[in-house]
Protein backbone atom coordinates (compact mmCIF):
# COMPACT_ATOMS: atom_id res chain seq x y z
CA UNK A 1 0.00 0.00 0.00
CA UNK A 2 1.53 3.47 -0.99
CA UNK A 3 2.37 5.96 1.90
CA UNK A 4 0.07 8.74 2.69
CA UNK A 5 -0.19 12.72 3.76
CA UNK A 6 -0.73 11.09 7.50
CA UNK A 7 2.51 8.97 7.17
CA UNK A 8 4.74 12.12 6.40
CA UNK A 9 3.12 15.08 8.17
CA UNK A 10 4.33 16.31 11.39
CA UNK A 11 1.79 17.96 13.76
CA UNK A 12 -1.91 18.06 15.41
CA UNK A 13 -3.86 17.41 12.23
CA UNK A 14 -6.27 14.85 13.05
CA UNK A 15 -7.19 13.61 9.26
CA UNK A 16 -4.14 15.16 7.28
CA UNK A 17 -4.15 15.30 3.23
CA UNK A 18 -1.71 15.89 0.89
CA UNK A 19 -2.19 19.65 0.79
CA UNK A 20 -1.29 19.30 4.60
CA UNK A 21 2.49 18.66 3.61
CA UNK A 22 1.97 22.49 2.17
CA UNK A 23 0.10 23.78 4.65
CA UNK A 24 2.02 27.09 6.07
CA UNK A 25 2.70 28.03 2.29
CA UNK A 26 -1.04 26.93 1.01
CA UNK A 27 -1.82 29.67 3.50
CA UNK A 28 0.15 31.99 1.87
CA UNK A 29 -0.30 31.55 -1.66
CA UNK A 30 -4.24 31.56 -0.86
CA UNK A 31 -3.63 34.83 0.91
CA UNK A 32 -1.35 36.25 -1.95
CA UNK A 33 -3.15 35.18 -5.08
CA UNK A 34 -6.89 34.64 -4.22
CA UNK A 35 -7.64 36.93 -1.70
CA UNK A 36 -8.53 34.02 0.76
CA UNK A 37 -7.21 34.68 4.63
CA UNK A 38 -8.02 31.45 7.17
CA UNK A 39 -4.83 32.25 9.08
CA UNK A 40 -7.07 32.95 12.20
CA UNK A 41 -9.25 30.19 11.78
CA UNK A 42 -5.72 27.86 11.32
CA UNK A 43 -4.67 29.00 14.30
CA UNK A 44 -7.94 28.80 16.24
CA UNK A 45 -8.38 25.01 14.72
CA UNK A 46 -4.33 23.51 14.29
CA UNK A 47 -5.82 19.81 14.31
CA UNK A 48 -8.46 20.51 11.25
CA UNK A 49 -6.81 19.91 7.80
CA UNK A 50 -6.43 22.86 5.56
CA UNK A 51 -8.81 22.21 3.01
CA UNK A 52 -11.70 21.79 6.15
CA UNK A 53 -11.04 24.88 6.56
CA UNK A 54 -10.44 26.37 3.33
CA UNK A 55 -13.56 24.90 2.67
CA UNK A 56 -15.54 26.32 5.82
CA UNK A 57 -14.11 29.55 5.73
CA UNK A 58 -14.15 30.45 2.31
CA UNK A 59 -17.39 28.41 1.70
CA UNK A 60 -18.48 27.99 -2.55
CA UNK A 61 -15.09 29.69 -3.62
CA UNK A 62 -12.82 27.03 -2.73
CA UNK A 63 -12.02 24.86 -4.79
CA UNK A 64 -8.76 22.12 -4.53
CA UNK A 65 -8.14 23.31 -8.04
CA UNK A 66 -8.29 26.78 -7.68
CA UNK A 67 -5.88 26.05 -4.82
CA UNK A 68 -4.07 23.93 -6.73
CA UNK A 69 -4.11 26.18 -9.81
CA UNK A 70 -2.80 29.37 -7.73
CA UNK A 71 0.17 27.27 -6.18
CA UNK A 72 1.87 25.79 -9.45
CA UNK A 73 1.84 29.95 -10.47
CA UNK A 74 3.56 30.47 -7.19
CA UNK A 75 6.06 27.93 -8.08
CA UNK A 76 7.14 29.50 -10.94
CA UNK A 77 8.76 32.33 -9.32
CA UNK A 78 9.92 29.76 -5.95
CA UNK A 79 11.50 27.06 -5.25
CA UNK A 80 11.64 24.74 -2.65
CA UNK A 81 14.03 26.74 -0.41
CA UNK A 82 10.84 28.77 -0.32
CA UNK A 83 9.02 26.08 1.56
CA UNK A 84 9.36 26.35 5.52
CA UNK A 85 11.81 23.89 6.88
CA UNK A 86 8.61 21.56 8.33
CA UNK A 87 7.03 21.13 4.96
CA UNK A 88 10.60 20.18 3.14
CA UNK A 89 11.37 17.52 5.79
CA UNK A 90 7.24 16.44 5.32
CA UNK A 91 7.52 16.19 1.79
CA UNK A 92 11.48 14.40 2.17
CA UNK A 93 9.64 11.77 4.47
CA UNK A 94 6.83 11.17 2.28
CA UNK A 95 9.21 10.25 -0.91
CA UNK A 96 11.46 8.26 1.83
CA UNK A 97 8.34 5.98 2.08
CA UNK A 98 7.28 5.84 -0.97
CA UNK A 99 10.43 5.05 -2.57
CA UNK A 100 10.82 2.12 0.33
CA UNK A 101 7.34 0.80 -0.87
CA UNK A 102 8.24 0.70 -4.45
CA UNK A 103 11.97 -0.91 -3.72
Amino acid sequence: MAPKAPDARNGAVLAPKIEDLLRDTLIRVAKNHLKWDIAAAVAAQPEKSIVDLFTSEIGGDFTRYRLAKAFLRWTRDHSASDLSDDERNQWKKLIEKINATLK
